[in-house]
C-alpha cells in the first residue's frame, strides 16, 4: 500500500482549466423527451438571470500535472472544515484521496492511496477521520484508515479481508460508520452475507457481523447506520433476481433483531436496481428508499418505513405524473428533513424530481421538478433549503454538473449555473451554506482537478429559472391539494 500526502502548493503554480463547451441535444432520444414535456404546459418560458457565484473556490491541488478526478463524497467537521473524499486516476492506476478545507474554504492537506477506490469516510470523536477503500492491489481486501483531522496525519492504516464492496464507488452510499462506543463500522458484503467489519477508535480489530441473507451469494450491501445501543442496521440488495432489498438490525453483540425484506408492489418483479438509501430518525424509526424492476421492464421508485422494531410502519409508491408518457421515476439521493420527513430526489423524463413525503403516513407533501439529468446528491441547509445535484449528458460522452437550489416548500430557487462546464459533484449545507464538491472540465493531454466551491444558501429565490422546455415539470402537485396521495399498504402494493 502506497500512502502519499500533500500540502499546498503556491498558487502561482495551480491552472485552473476551463473548458467552455456548450450543452447539445445529445440524442434523437433527448430530443423527443424534450418535446414531449415541454407540451405539458403552455406557458414555458424562457428567462436570463444573473449567475449564482460561489462565496470561494479552491483546488484540491494535486501535484501530478496529469490525472483526473471524480468527487465522491464530501461532509462537514465538527470543527466546520469540509472534506472531500475523491477517486484520483494517474499514472495508469486509481487512487483513493481524502481531503480537507478549512472553514473558509481554502486548500489545507490531501492523503492519497495508490490502487485503491473510495468507498466513504466517517468523522470519529478526538479530531480524526476514518476512511475505508478498495485494494486494487490485494483481492477482496479493505483499507480502513484514520487521519487527524487538522494535521491530515496518519494514526493508523488496517486491512481487512473477508469482505467487499458491491456498489461503484460513484453511487451515493454509506459503508462507514461509527457506533455508540466510538468503535468503527464498514459494511461489506461476502457472497450471501452481510459482513460488518469492525475496529476500535485506536485500531484494535473486533470479531466482524454477518448475517446470511442468501444462498445464491450475489447480495450487495449498500447502507449501514450505527443506533444508540451500540448495534447497528444494515441494508441492501439481496439476490438480483427477486431477492428485493433486505434490511438487518444488530444488536450491541452483533446479533441479528429483524431481517425486512421489500419486494415491491403487485407488479414488482422484486428485483433491486441499484442500491437502497437508509436513514434513522431521533426515535429509531428506519425509513428506506429504493428502486425495484416492474414486469414492464422498468423500475420505480418506492420509500417504506419500519419503527424500531422491524415493524412495517408504511409503504409508499412514488407517484408517476407523467403516466404513459415516460417511465416510472428511480431514486439517485434519498435524506430525512429535521421534522423526519423524506426527501427523495429521482430522475423522471430528464428532470431532478424532488418529492416531500410526510413522515407520519408517506403521504406525498410536495411534488416538484426541475431541469437536470442523472441526480447524485441531496443536501439541506439549516434555513430548509434542499440542493439538488447530479449531471446532464452534453454529447459526445461527455457530462457536465447541475445543481438546483429549491426552498422548504419545493418551490425553485436558483440554478448553479457557473458549473455547467463542469462533472458532476456531491454537495453538503450547514449554517455557512453550500459546499459543493465538483471536478474541472477534463482536458485531454492534461486531466481535471477537484474543485471545493462554497455558494451562499440565503439569497432571492427567482420563479423562472429555465429556458430548455423544462418548466412545464415545474409543478408536480397531486391534483387534489387538499387530498394527499395516502401510502400504500404492504400487503397490498
Amino acid at each position: 500500500m502506497i500512502v502519499q500526502t500533500f500540502a499546498p502548493v503556491p498558487a502561482a503554480d495551480r491552472r485552473l482549466l476551463l473548458n467552455n463547451q456548450r450543452e447539445g441535444t445529445g440524442s434523437i432520444k433527448y430530443f423527443c423527451v424534450l418535446l414531449a414535456a415541454s407540451t405539458l404546459s403552455a406557458n414555458a418560458r424562457t428567462e436570463t438571470i444573473a449567475p449564482w457565484l460561489p462565496l470561494s473556490s479552491a483546488s484540491m491541488q494535486h501535484p501530478e500535472p496529469v490525472h483526473t478526478t471524480l468527487p465522491i463524497q464530501t461532509h462537514i467537521a465538527p470543527d466546520g472544515a469540509i472534506f472531500a473524499e475523491v477517486d484520483v486516476t494517474h499514472h495508469n492506476l486509481a487512487h483513493a484521496a481524502l481531503a480537507r478545507f478549512n472553514a473558509d474554504g481554502s486548500f489545507a492537506w490531501m492523503h492519497e492511496v495508490a490502487g485503491s477506490t473510495p468507498a466513504g469516510f466517517a468523522f470519529l470523536d478526538g479530531g480524526h477521520v476514518v476512511t475505508a477503500a478498495t485494494s486494487l492491489l490485494t483481492l477482496n481486501a479493505i483499507n480502513v484508515r484514520v487521519y487527524d483531522t487538522a494535521t491530515g496525519a496518519l494514526t493508523w492504516v488496517r486491512e481487512a479481508t473477508g469482505g467487499r464492496f458491491a456498489f461503484d464507488e460513484r453511487n451515493d452510499t454509506k459503508q462507514v460508520a461509527v457506533d455508540a462506543n466510538g468503535n468503527v463500522m464498514v459494511l461489506s458484503n461476502d457472497g450471501g452475507d452481510y459482513v460488518v467489519i469492525r475496529h476500535t477508535a485506536d485500531g484494535t480489530a473486533l470479531p466482524s457481523w454477518r448475517a446470511r441473507i442468501d444462498n445464491a451469494n450475489n447480495v450487495r450491501a449498500s447502507g449501514i447506520v450505527a443506533m444508540p445501543d451500540g448495534g447497528a442496521i444494515v441494508t441492501g440488495g439481496g439476490a438480483i433476481w427477486g431477492g428485493g432489498f433486505v434490511t438487518v438490525r444488530f444488536d450491541a453483540q452483533g446479533d441479528v433483531v429483524f431481517t425486512d425484506v421489500e419486494l415491491g408492489g403487485k407488479n414488482s418483479l422484486g428485483n433491486p436496481l441499484g442500491p437502497d438509501y437508509i436513514a434513522v430518525n431521533a426515535d429509531g424509526n428506519v425509513m428506506l428508499a429504493g428502486t425495484l424492476e416492474t414486469q414492464g421492464g422498468t423500475g420505480h421508485a418506492q420509500v417504506w418505513k419500519l419503527d424500531p422494531s422491524g415493524a412495517r410502519l408504511w409503504t409508499q409508491l412514488l407517484p408517476n405524473p407523467g403516466g404513459t408518457l415516460s417511465t416510472p421515476p428511480s431514486v439517485g439521493a434519498f435524506l430525512l428533513a429535521p421534522n423526519g420527513d423524506a426527501l427523495v430526489l429521482s430522475k423522471f423524463v430528464g428532470s431532478y424530481r424532488l418529492v416531500r413525503l410526510a413522515a407520519a403516513n408517506g403521504a406525498v407533501i410536495w411534488d416538484a421538478a426541475a431541469s437536470g439529468g442523472s441526480p447524485s446528491t441531496l443536501a439541506q441547509a439549516e434555513n430548509g433549503r434542499i440542493l439538488a445535484g447530479g449531471y446532464v449528458l452534453i454529447g459526445g460522452g461527455q457530462v457536465r454538473a447541475r445543481a438546483v437550489e429549491f426552498d422548504a416548500t419545493g418551490a425553485k430557487c436558483r440554478i448553479m449555473e457557473d458549473i455547467k462546464p463542469y462533472l458532476k459533484l456531491k454537495a453538503n449545507g450547514s449554517a455557512a451554506g453550500w459546499s459543493v464538491l465538483t471536478s474541472n472540465p477534463l482536458v485531454a493531454g492534461v486531466g481535471s482537478d477537484a474543485l471545493m466551491r462554497r455558494y451562499n444558501a440565503d439569497g432571492p429565490c427567482t420563479e423562472k429559472l429555465f429556458g430548455d422546455g423544462f418548466e412545464a415539470f415545474g409543478s408536480l402537485q397531486p391534483a387534489d391539494q387538499t387530498q394527499p396521495i395516502m401510502p400504500v399498504a404492504h400487503d397490498q402494493q
